[in-house]
């Protein structure tokens, strides 16, 4: 059997405004958890970006909250987060790109929407810090 390379991975998803802050970090808990235990892989960043209004409503949300995980895994687990994506009812749009390398930096998004997340909310920030 051939052993299958770790690629870096981006993923841009928006889940619903209407969330609590434990049931976000339940979505990214479980994620980690897929890309660790079933690859070996690892989430290496998570970037806010904000609460934003919709163009229309998706899934009957109006808003939703914009993250970016940069992880790595093998391409055989992609499938596996894709599907556990569709089927969450919190989660209103996701999508995954491989991408060259992690960005060591901050997105130019993030440090534009920065002043959005909740200054007295420490659950927010803390789930915007690196894995």
């Amino acid at each position: 059997m051939t052993q299958q390379l770790m690629f870096n991975y981006e993923l841009f998803v928006s889940v619903s405004s209407d969330i609590p802050v434990q049931g976000i970090k339940s979505i990214f808990k479980k994620i980690s958890e897929m890309i660790a235990k079933n690859c070996n892989g690892s989430v290496k960043k998570i970037e806010y970006l904000g609460v934003r209004k919709l163009a229309y409503k998706i899934k009957k949300y109006p808003k939703a909250r914009f993250y970016i995980l940069y992880f790595t895994t093998k391409t055989s687990n992609i499938s596996n987060i894709s599907s556990y994506l569709n089927i969450n009812d919190g989660v209103v749009r996701s999508l995954i790109t491989k991408i060259d390398s992690i960005p060591s930096s901050q997105s130019m998004i993030a440090s534009q929407s920065i002043d959005l997340i909740p200054v007295d909310d420490k659950d927010y920030q803390k789930l915007c810090e690196n894995v």
